[in-house]
């Protein structure tokens, strides 16, 4: 009888040890001293098998080459460490116990190995430069820097990470490679204290780079000549223009008035000569059906008069 196949994943730095456990618990059945445990592994991407070690409660625990003196058994005969790891240890370790009455157990340890990368000096440092940002305009100056942090020599495995943060926000990220290093621009306004960093597994493989720079940027600033130019251009616009306004909008006003008296005195003079003309044409009815001419000899009466 065969049990289920167990897989756990671990982490762990090259040169730091790996715990590999047995089966769960098999250490504490009643048939234990009769059990045999096999320990075989498998390198990451590759199909083949290589013996590791086998122990059981009379031989203690035999390793093979290259294993032997790597590996030692834990206090509590739960597993085994492997001591100095590298990266040829990248890979399936698979412990499989047998007890005397047939049944098997098997666990599945997944190892991945770290490498730690490497920084030039073993410490990280952060330069700052100013530079001119293409975005301002020509009434403004627009304040930017440009940070370059480093230097890595060897990024590690798997690739670490540089980090630029603020005191409150992630401000980049960007996966370091082979002897870079990293930059990140920031334009104002800007003041806080800015972090740059790398970081790996803490429990794994530690390491910490961490170096941090004060920032302090304004606002982008209003050019002042320009604003005294507009300011004297406007103020000459208002000396000019505000006397013109004052003494032609009363011009205007006048002029308007004097033409709707003269055009309505006329008016009222050809209205009154209708009506002198009327009562003539009252009295004679029957010129409202005369000739036009009779008409017109009326109206150059009335206008004579």
């Amino acid at each position: 009888m065969v049990q289920s196949d167990r897989v756990q994943d671990l982490h762990a730095c090259v040169g730091t040890n790996a715990y590999i456990p047995w089966p769960l618990n098999i250490m504490t059945r009643r048939d234990h001293k009769a059990t045999v445990i096999t320990l075989t592994f498998q390198r990451r991407h590759s199909e083949r098998k290589m013996m590791v070690a086998s122990y059981s409660i009379s031989q203690q625990l035999v390793a093979t080459e290259p294993f032997k003196g790597r590996l030692t058994m834990s206090s509590e005969h739960s597993g085994a460490f492997l001591k100095r790891v590298g990266l040829h240890d990248d890979g399936l370790f698979t412990a499989q116990a047998r007890s005397s009455k047939g049944r098997i157990w098997t666990r599945t340890t997944n190892l991945t190995v770290h490498v730690r990368p490497l920084v030039k000096g073993e410490r990280l440092n952060v330069s700052k430069s100013e530079i001119l940002s293409p975005d301002s305009g020509p009434a403004s100056e627009l304040h930017c820097v440009k940070l370059k942090c480093g230097f890595v020599d060897y990024a590690g495995y798997p690739p670490t990470h540089y980090i630029w943060q603020a005191t409150s926000k992630v401000l980049a990220e960007e996966t370091a490679t082979d002897e870079s290093v990293s930059m990140l621009e920031l334009c104002g306004p800007f003041s806080d204290h800015v972090t740059c960093s790398i970081a790996g597994f803490s429990s794994t493989c530690t390491y910490d780079y961490v170096v941090s720079i004060f920032v302090d940027l304004p606002a982008p600033s209003t050019n002042t000549s320009q604003v005294a130019s507009s300011g004297v251009s406007s103020d000459l616009i208002l000396m000019v223009v505000v006397p013109l306004l004052a003494v032609g909008i009363p011009l205007v006003v006048l002029g308007v008035w004097v033409l709707s008296h003269l055009l309505g005195d006329r008016r009222r003079r050809r209205y009154n000569s209708v009506l002198r003309v009327c009562p003539e044409i009252c009295r004679y009815p029957s010129i409202r059906g005369a000739s036009p001419a009779i008409g017109a000899s009326a109206r150059r009466r009335a206008q004579k008069s």
